[in-house]
C-alpha cells in the first residue's frame, strides 16, 4: 500500500488556535492506582478478538485515565496505573461493538486488578470502507507523542453522538484514540468536493486532547457549502498518513459558554454536561459547516446548579455543541433532536457564549428481562417503567443489531412476544422503548432508554 504523507504544524495553522484550560470541576478524589485486565471475544462463537483498543474514561471529565490498551492475538489486554473509581469502557474496533454489558463500566480499586471480559457483536453495517488515514500526534515543543488524542472524520452524525455512544459500547470506524506513542489508525468518511460527482476529498479531521488546543483539518478545496479535508490519495488504495503536532493553549483569546438544562420547561440540577467539538476555528475564516466533523472535547465538563445554569470556561474559538446528561445511570437522556443544526454554539474569543436552555427527558428504567440474562421462555415480557406524562409508548427489538420496526402505540408498561412469533431459540436479543406525550396536537418525546437492553434465549 503506497503512502502519501502531510506534515502538519498546528501551532502555525491558517486557523485561529486559542487557550484551552481544563474545567476546575475535577470529580471526586480516586485513591489507586489499580489495574484492568480481561478478554475481548466474539459474541457469535466466542473467538479471541484481537486489535481491539480499550479505553478507560472518567465520566466526570471524558479524560482518558490511562494509554489506551490494544487486545494481543489471545484477544487480552491489561491496563495498569489506573486510579481508584468507576470508569466508563470505551471499545475502539473497525466492525464491532460491545454487546453485553450493553453500558460498559468498571470499578478500580487501588492496588488491585480487576478481571474485565466483554464481547463484542457485528452489527454487519461496517465493511471497512473509507480512506485508511494513520498517524502520529506530538508535541509542536517537545516532539513528545500525545496519547489519549481523540480523533475522528465522520461525515453525518447527529452532534453530540461521539460523546454519548462511546458510553454505550459502541464505536464507529472514523473514531480513534492515539496510543502511548501517539499513534492512530482510522476510516475516513469520502466527500465529494465543489461540483465533482466523485468523492475527491475525505471529511474535516478533528483532534482534541486535554491541555491541548483542539484543532480541526480542512482542505483547500471548493466544498461550499461546509468543510471537506485532504485529498483522497491516489491510487484509490494508498493510505493518508499524518504528522500532526499539537499546541499548547496560549493565554488570552479563550471564550466560555453558559446555558440552563431544563427537564419538562423547569431548571434541572445536577445534571452532567459535556461538549461535542464542531469545528475549531474562528467562526469567521469559514463556511457555515454542513458537513461537520464531531469529537469529543476531554477536560470540559460542567454540572447544572440548583437553577439549571452551568458554565464552561477555556474553550478555543470555534463551533460546539453541547450534550446533557450524557452519563449512563443518571436518569436523564440529553435531547439531541435540536442538535440537527440549530442548537450549536459560536464560541468568540473573550465573550461568553449563551446557549440557552439546554433540554433533557427522562431516562426509561429496564424492568425484564434481566440485563444480560439468560431466559427460558421464546414469548418473554419487556417491561419498562413508567414515565411521568407518557401517554403511549413505542417497543423495538431485534435478534440482530439493527432495531425492527416500532410496535405501538403501547399504552401500558409492558408487551408480550406473541406465543405465534416467538424468539429463535439460542438468539440474542437487543431492545428499548421510547414515551410519547402529547403537548397541543403534537406528539412529543418524554422518555428514552439510555441505551439498548440485551438478553440471550436460552439454545
Amino acid at each position: 500500500m503506497k503512502m502519501t504523507r502531510f506534515l502538519l504544524v498546528l501551532g502555525v495553522s491558517a486557523l485561529l488556535l486559542a487557550a484551552v484550560s481544563c474545567n476546575d470541576d475535577s470529580g471526586p478524589v480516586r485513591p489507586g492506582p489499580g489495574g484492568v485486565t480481561g478478554r475481548v471475544t466474539e459474541l457469535e462463537g466466542g473467538a479471541p478478538i484481537a486489535g481491539a483498543g480499550v479505553l478507560l474514561i472518567d465520566p466526570t471529565t471524558l479524560v482518558p485515565a490511562a494509554p489506551i490498551a490494544v487486545t494481543d492475538s489471545s484477544g487480552s489486554y491489561s491496563v495498569s496505573d489506573v486510579p481508584g473509581g468507576r470508569y466508563a469502557v470505551f471499545v475502539y474496533h473497525r466492525t464491532r461493538v460491545v454487546y453485553d454489558p450493553a453500558a460498559p463500566a468498571v470499578d478500580v480499586t487501588g492496588g488491585k486488578t480487576t478481571t474485565y471480559d466483554m464481547r463484542l457483536q457485528n452489527p454487519e453495517l461496517w465493511n471497512g470502507n473509507g480512506v485508511a488515514v494513520s498517524g502520529r500526534v506530538t508535541d509542536a515543543v517537545t516532539g513528545d507523542p500525545v496519547a489519549g488524542v481523540f480523533v475522528s472524520a465522520p461525515l453525518w452524525e447527529i452532534a453530540g453522538q461521539d460523546v454519548s455512544v462511546p458510553f454505550w459500547g459502541i464505536s464507529l470506524p472514523w473514531w480513534g484514540v492515539t496510543d502511548s506513542d501517539g499513534r492512530f489508525s482510522i476510516s475516513a468518511s469520502q466527500v465529494v468536493d465543489g461540483g465533482s460527482s466523485t468523492p475527491t476529498r475525505i471529511a474535516p479531521l478533528n483532534f482534541t486532547a486535554e491541555g491541548y488546543a483542539p484543532y480541526t483539518l480542512v482542505g483547500s478545496g471548493e466544498a461550499v457549502p461546509g468543510l471537506a479535508g485532504p485529498p483522497i490519495p491516489v491510487p484509490g488504495d494508498s493510505a493518508l498518513v499524518l504528522d500532526i503536532r499539537l499546541s499548547r493553549p496560549s493565554a488570552g483569546n479563550a471564550g466560555s459558554l453558559r446555558g440552563r438544562v431544563i427537564f419538562r420547561g423547569q431548571p434541572a440540577s445536577g445534571v452532567r454536561v459535556g461538549l461535542s467539538l464542531v469545528v475549531s476555528a474562528h467562526p469567521d475564516t469559514l463556511p457555515p459547516a454542513t458537513l461537520a466533523p464531531l469529537n469529543i472535547v476531554p477536560g470540559h465538563t460542567a454540572v447544572s446548579g440548583s437553577d439549571g445554569s452551568f458554565r464552561i470556561e477555556g474553550l478555543t474559538p470555534g463551533t460546539y455543541a453541547l450534550v446533557p446528561a450524557y452519563p449512563i445511570g443518571d436518569g436523564y437522556v440529553g435531547d439531541l433532536a435540536p442538535f440537527w443544526g440549530p442548537s450549536k454554539v459560536i464560541v468568540y474569543p473573550g465573550i461568553t457564549a449563551d446557549a440557552g436552555d439546554v433540554p433533557i427527558i427522562r431516562a426509561i428504567e429496564a424492568v425484564s428481562p434481566p440485563e444480560g440474562g439468560l431466559v427460558g421462555s421464546r414469548t418473554p415480557r419487556f417491561e419498562w417503567g413508567a414515565v411521568e406524562g407518557a401517554q403511549f409508548y413505542e417497543l423495538q427489538y431485534s435478534t440482530h443489531y439493527v432495531m425492527g420496526p416500532p410496535i405501538g402505540p403501547v399504552t401500558g408498561t409492558h408487551w408480550d412476544v406473541p406465543s405465534e412469533d416467538p424468539l429463535p431459540p439460542g438468539t440474542h436479543v437487543r431492545w428499548m422503548v421510547t414515551a410519547f406525550g402529547v403537548a397541543g396536537t403534537d406528539t412529543v418525546l418524554v422518555g428514552d432508554v439510555e441505551v439498548a437492553h440485551t438478553f440471550t434465549v436460552e439454545p
